[in-house]
Formats: C-alpha cells, structure tokens, sequence
C-alpha cells in the first residue's frame, strides 16, 4: 500500500495480534476480564496536517469513523465481544471456562497512511475511530458490518456486505456497496468533476445533496420508487441497443437504467437498489 522514500520512513505497528492482550492478562486478575473489553490506541501521524489516508479491513464488526480538530494523530478503539455459544454450557470435572474475549487487530502507519486489519475468527471487534477531518478512507466489514461516518472530507470507498452504510455531513466523493442494508449519505459539499455510485441489493438509497449539485444521474430499482426534489431532466436510455450480432440475429437490449440530469448534468451518479426506493434530496 505505501510508497516508501528514504526522506521520510516511519512505521508504528501499535498492536499486533494477541501481544497487548498477553500483557493485560499478566498484570489483572482472570476474574476481573468482563464479557466485554475496549482498548484505545492513538496512533502518531508522520506528516501533522497533510492529508492522510485510512484503509480498513475486518470480518466481522461495525466500524464508526468521526473526523474532528485532531492534527497530531488518530484515535483508534477497539470494542471486543465474548460470543461463544457455549459460554453458559456446564464442564465437567470442576473444569472453569475463560471469558476468551481477546482482539486480533493489527494496526500500521506509515506516511499518514493508517492500515487496520482484522483477523477471520468469530470475535466480534467494532472499531471507533476519531481522525482529522482531512482523510480518505477505504473500509471493508462484512459480518455485523454497519458502517458510520460523520464529519470527513475526502474520497471514500465504503464496502459491507450485511450491514448498513450511513455517512453524514461529509464532502468529497463516495462509492459506497453494501448487500443486506440501506445507504444514506448527506453532503455539506460534493467534488464537481469527480462521479459517484452507491449500490445495496436489500435496503433504500439516500442521498441529501446541497441544492446546487450538477450531476447526471443513473438510476435502478428495480422493485421500489425513485423520488426526488430536484428538477431532474430524464433522458432516453443510452443503453437502449438495437443491432445485428455477430451471427446476424437482431438483438434488442434494454439496459434497464433510468437516467436524467440535475442543474445541466454534471458527472455521474450511480444510485441502484433492488429491493428499495431511491430517494434524493436537497439538503
């Protein structure tokens, strides 16, 4: 992921896998491990007030973003859940089960880039995390993947596969995909050349969008409504095909889209659901 120059090198690994976990569990007492444990790292940024870049990955586990005033570095907390099935399952031969709680997270920096990654195991882990405001992200969750993100600027690539993805009062750009869950996203202000796309299969799509955004929209749902406060002017569908194949047979293709333009049309974007509305509004 980075770029490495002999300039400026600097690499923090603040927690890799079990270490902090060992430790802990060398200085407290078993009995006093809870069901529930959180670990707060703050990691140190190499360039102070450049814009940085946040790159998450996790199995299983909601992510929470938050931009604020912070310069020097970023605050990562790490909530983890005990959620073994047999947790209330009696053992034999006075035998005691161990709240097994302990979190396999390893976070990197190096050059205001932030690496978090998660491992593949059934700990549930949800991360909070309070940066500059400044940042690109690139998250991935995918079980108990919900995904929040609130007061950023930048670009932001936003993938959960069962869980919701809501971003609010954020500028920038956003692709954001998600399966079982609906995607909503406000915007103070949006990047004018730059297109977007957000796509669930089970859920709504909503964007607030400030009134004088120039976009060109391409729109699916497939069994719900799209509905809108902007004048949009629907155009024909550009996909609509007619011609000879290869073989010489006529085919006619329906790509299906609906699209129109808002304030003269701008770059594009892309709003698709299946089982959901589209809604966009002025914000």
């Amino acid at each position: 992921m980075f770029n490495l120059t002999n300039h400026h090198i600097m690499k923090y690994i603040i927690w890799n896998f079990v270490s902090i976990a060992i430790g802990f569990s060398l200085i407290l007492p078993i009995s006093s491990f809870a069901q529930n444990r959180t670990e707060e790292i703050v990691v140190p940024l190499s360039e102070v007030g450049s814009r940085g870049k946040l790159e998450v990955h996790i199995h299983r586990g909601r992510v929470t973003i938050e931009g604020s005033n912070r310069t020097e570095d970023v605050l990562v907390e790490v909530s983890s859940e005990d959620k073994d099935r047999q947790a209330q399952r009696t053992y034999p031969n006075g035998l005691k089960r161990i709240p097994n709680n302990v979190t396999n997270i390893r976070i990197e920096e190096d050059g205001n880039e932030i690496e978090i990654h998660g491992d593949h195991s059934n700990k549930v882990s949800d991360l909070f995390i309070e940066l500059p405001s400044n940042f690109d992200l690139e998250i991935h969750t995918h079980h108990n993947g919900d995904i929040l993100v609130s007061n950023v600027s930048g670009v932001m690539e936003l993938n959960s596969h069962h869980g919701p993805i809501t971003a609010k009062d954020i500028s920038g750009a956003v692709v954001a995909n998600t399966h079982h869950g609906a995607i909503k996203a406000s915007f103070k202000d949006v990047n004018s050349d730059v297109p977007m796309a957000f796509s669930t299969y089970h859920g709504n799509v909503e964007l607030k969008l400030p009134s004088n955004t120039a976009f060109s929209g391409k729109l699916q749902s497939s069994r719900g409504e799209i509905l809108t406060d902007f004048e949009m002017t629907v155009k024909p569908d550009p996909d609509r095909v007619k011609k000879r194949n290869e073989n010489g047979h006529f085919e006619v293709n329906l790509g299906g889209w609906v699209y129109g333009d808002v304030n003269q049309g701008g770059p594009e974007f892309m709003m698709k659901t299946y089982h959901g509305d589209i809604i966009i509004q002025k914000n």
